[in-house]
């Protein structure tokens, strides 16, 4: 009896106390098929609770593990020191600021709470 009590305290330390599935974002970036680089993508979840992924790299990828499932708003945020008139793809082309705004960019997505693919093609307008 004590055996089996054991067994099932550790499977559920194992399996862990969260009810929601949490999952492992991996994407891209672009700005008109260019990569972005030096930005943070901001989930922002109904709750108001958020994620921000580490600074995309200079192909534009980012990637966030344990990302709990929902519906969320994103964003961008540029990397500390670098001001949003200097977030520009390599070819020169600027972020348009609305990407940095959490009310005004328009993007969402839905979190599946699995290994998911996540690209952000973004566009000037």
């Amino acid at each position: 009896m004590r055996h089996s009590m054991l067994f099932v305290l550790c499977l559920f330390l194992i399996v862990g106390c969260s009810s929601e599935p949490e999952g492992m974002l991996q994407g891209k970036v672009t700005l008109e098929g260019e990569p972005v680089p030096n930005v943070a993508v901001i989930f922002t979840y109904p709750d108001g609770k958020k994620l921000d992924a580490r600074h995309t790299r200079k192909d534009g990828g980012f990637e966030l593990r344990m990302v709990p499932a929902g519906n969320v708003q994103i964003h961008l945020s540029p990397k500390t020191g670098v001001t949003p008139a200097n977030l520009k793809t390599k070819s020169g082309k600027r972020l348009p600021e609305k990407y940095l705004s959490s009310t005004e960019s328009g993007l969402t997505a839905t979190i599946t709470g699995a290994k998911q693919q996540l690209d952000l093609p973004l566009a000037k307008r």
